[in-house]
């Protein structure tokens, strides 16, 4: 459990007739027609006055901002500065959408603003050691009737931010393993001195072929492994006609060391020592200098190796009503009891969730965990609460914990949750996009008392067969719209090439053994290719007799043909497969990985034969 010393969030404040104007000249400023919302200021919450909706010409929701609203005084008006508490820094650190610090000029009915970043919250919590600091806003930063270059400037914000919302916990063990290699092993570096122009011009070629792949048609790869950083360069250990050995470095954003660096000249360094600090793999090639005879292929192997660090470990965040239901609808059935939310659940507010998880429940932990003295701020991994029974004693302690927050009583201790089993930045980004979207409540998407998405393979073999087919085909229906986002999103590039129906035109799904006592239900599926112009289509069918195409047609009557509305198409592939996905905690981003991770190593395989 990590517990460092850092300012924690600030009180609760009541509402005074300045805070009414401020708000009314901010009310007033926006341009309505971009931005939505309103400003909360009788929130019973604080550090927070409300969340604002930036929108597109089209009206169309691009992301969410969360402002504080506060007062120019008299004296900084000329200058625009504000006397902000330190615990401002902490909210905002700790915030997962962009939070926009909103100083009102009374005087002149106008408004400035500024987005309270990492780097902005970093540099001013160092400075002095009072609880305030005073933080100069640009004057350029104006929120007017007249000025709406603030509209693209938060565009832009939330779009940064949307980035880089993902998998915050492996984007840190990511940082850790760079700032390892640039810092123990960078000691072990120089620059490559010692190399021929050849050899110089043969590894740029190497770097090249590897960064470009990373850069554009595997960015989303590369702003999760290789987060903060704009490169990927190499250590050279041996460089020879016949044989090579080099390690990778992620070269960061904020160092200028050269891309190609090679071994110290030092007889008391060896390889082996690398090793010892840290690294995990030196690229050996024995038989032949690969990055000499073949540095695409080479590029694309090592790419190859990444992407299994990558897909299955990995959900990308995914613009999709249905995902998003189903994510936070099955993190809501593993932690209910811990939430105190009836396991009879059907749907939930989404703002009750996000209060419970980022006000309610730290609360909760700081109340029940004995905390050394001086702590001011914990992590708490909530994983040990998954999947438990409902207990009185857990809705006793929310009740104890909402008391304490309408009592604007101040924890001695800010707790953050984290979890692994569900990634909190996906949890808030999804609630994000439902509430953009005008969708106020968590629906449970799937029927029945074993809620699909973690009941287990037993629960699998004894489910009801109509809840088993209400839900396959529940599944079936989003599956295809969401797998097209996902790629559309992340890998707009190879749409050709990761798409869903790959080379084929028509998908076949049906249920097979469903309703069976003790047999595990599985799919049969069939690929199809039409012989000319066809839209793609995927059909699920409850029984595997209402297929257009059966089994016994294929095996016994060797049927390769089939005439679906109008169209003729061959059969390309027919298989039977479990329907364990289905089962587990998020079966959509179970079958969009194993599908995504397919495609991917089919087109770095085809690639590599194209070479």
């Amino acid at each position: 459990m990590s517990k460092t010393n850092h300012t924690k969030p600030a009180s609760f404040t009541s509402t005074t007739p300045s805070e009414e104007r401020s708000a009314d000249i901010l009310q007033y400023c926006l341009d309505r027609n971009f931005i939505k919302g309103n400003i909360k200021t009788t929130d019973k919450y604080p550090n927070s006055d409300g969340l604002l909706t930036i929108t597109d010409a089209q009206n169309m929701p691009l992301g969410m901002i969360d402002i504080q609203l506060k007062t120019l005084q008299t004296a900084h008006i000329k200058n625009p500065r504000y006397q902000c508490e330190r615990s401002q820094f902490a909210y905002a650190e700790q915030n997962l959408l962009p939070f926009i610090l909103i100083v009102a000029d009374q005087i002149n009915e106008v408004a400035y603003w500024l987005h309270l970043d990492d780097k902005t919250c970093q540099t001013y919590k160092e400075k002095g050691k009072g609880k305030t600091v005073m933080v100069p806003i640009p004057s350029t930063n104006l929120i007017s009737k007249k000025n709406k270059n603030y509209i693209s400037e938060w565009t832009q914000i939330i779009g940064d931010r949307i980035d880089r919302i993902q998998l915050y916990p492996q984007v840190q063990e990511q940082l850790k393993s760079l700032q390892l290699q640039l810092g123990k092993l960078g000691k072990y570096f120089q620059p490559a001195y010692s190399l021929e122009g050849q050899d110089i011009r043969e590894i740029h070629q190497f770097l090249d072929h590897y960064n470009s792949m990373l850069d554009r048609e595997f960015k989303a790869i590369k702003d999760i492994l290789f987060y903060g950083c704009w490169k990927i360069s190499i250590g050279i250990i041996e460089y020879k006609k016949a044989s090579s050995r080099f390690i990778l470095f992620p070269q960061s954003y904020y160092t200028n060391a050269p891309l190609i660096r090679e071994l110290k000249k030092d007889d008391t360094i060896k390889p082996e020592d690398l090793f010892e600090d840290g690294i995990s793999v030196i690229v050996s090639s024995n038989q032949t200098n690969s990055i000499k005879n073949e540095p695409k292929k080479t590029a694309l192997n090592l790419l190859r190796g990444d992407i299994k660090k990558f897909i299955g470990k990995t959900n990308l965040a995914v613009d999709n009503a249905f995902l998003a239901h189903e994510y936070l609808a099955s993190f809501i059935n593993t932690f209910q009891a811990y939430l105190g939310i009836s396991k009879e659940w059907d749907d939930l507010e989404i703002q009750r969730l996000h209060d419970l998880l980022f006000i309610i429940m730290p609360v909760v932990a700081e109340q029940t965990t004995n905390y050394a003295a001086g702590v001011q701020y914990d992590i708490t991994n909530i994983d040990h609460f998954a999947d438990m029974h409902e207990k009185p004693y857990f809705l006793q302690r929310i009740s104890k914990a909402e008391e304490s927050i309408e009592k604007k009583c101040v924890p001695n201790v800010y707790v953050s949750l984290t979890s692994v089993k569900f990634d909190f930045n996906l949890l808030i980004y999804f609630m994000d996009r439902l509430k953009i979207s005008g969708i106020n409540r968590i629906k449970k998407v799937y029927p029945g008392k074993y809620y699909i998405g973690g009941s287990g393979i037993m629960a699998l073999k004894n489910l009801e067969k109509s809840i088993l087919e209400e839900s396959a085909e529940l599944f079936f229906k989003h599956f295809k719209d969401a797998y097209g986002k996902m790629v559309d999103q992340h890998f707009p590039l190879l749409k050709d090439d990761l798409g869903l129906f790959a080379e084929n035109d028509l998908l076949i799904f049906s249920l097979f053994k469903a309703g069976q006592q003790g047999h595990k239900p599985c799919l049969l599926f069939q690929r199809l290719k039409a012989r000319g112009l066809a839209d793609k289509k995927l059909l699920f069918f409850k029984n595997e007799f209402d297929s257009p195409i059966l089994q016994a047609e294929i095996y016994e009557q060797k049927k390769r043909t089939l005439t679906y509305e109008g169209v003729t198409y061959d059969l390309q592939v027919n298989g039977t497969t479990p329907l364990d996905f289905l089962f587990t905690k998020t079966p959509t981003y179970t079958l969009l990985n194993e599908i995504l991770k397919e495609r991917i190593q089919s087109y770095i395989t085809k690639e590599y034969t194209r070479i």
